[in-house]
């Protein structure tokens, strides 16, 4: 395997996410964090399961009902990503101090 194909290194940052977000959940800190960093492997893995080796898939069914039973837990966590903002408006208030534009 060439070492400039960006493979080996793409596997090292992988390896290297996974391992973070291992201690990030063992050690109960920024759990969902974690697992927002955990869910895009847990996809891929899942998919390359579903449709290149059924054989295996029981197993990363399991980690996808666990990491979504953890997610489910920490909901309060990702509430806000899930709350619309209020509509912009096309006035703006001047600031204090005179033109909006003017460096003083």
């Amino acid at each position: 395997m060439p070492i400039g194909d960006g493979t080996v290194r793409g596997g090292v940052v992988v390896t290297g996410t996974e391992v973070l977000t291992g201690l990030l959940l063992l050690s109960g800190r920024f759990v969902p964090l974690a697992l927002t960093l955990l869910a895009p492997v847990v996809v891929n893995i899942v998919a390359f399961h579903l449709f290149l080796a059924p054989a295996g898939l029981a197993i990363p069914l399991v980690v996808l009902a666990l990491g979504l039973y953890l997610a489910w837990s920490e909901r309060e966590a990702y509430a806000p990503l899930f709350v619309a903002r209020r509509a912009v408006t096309s006035e703006r208030q001047p600031r204090a101090g005179g033109h909006a534009g003017s460096m003083a």
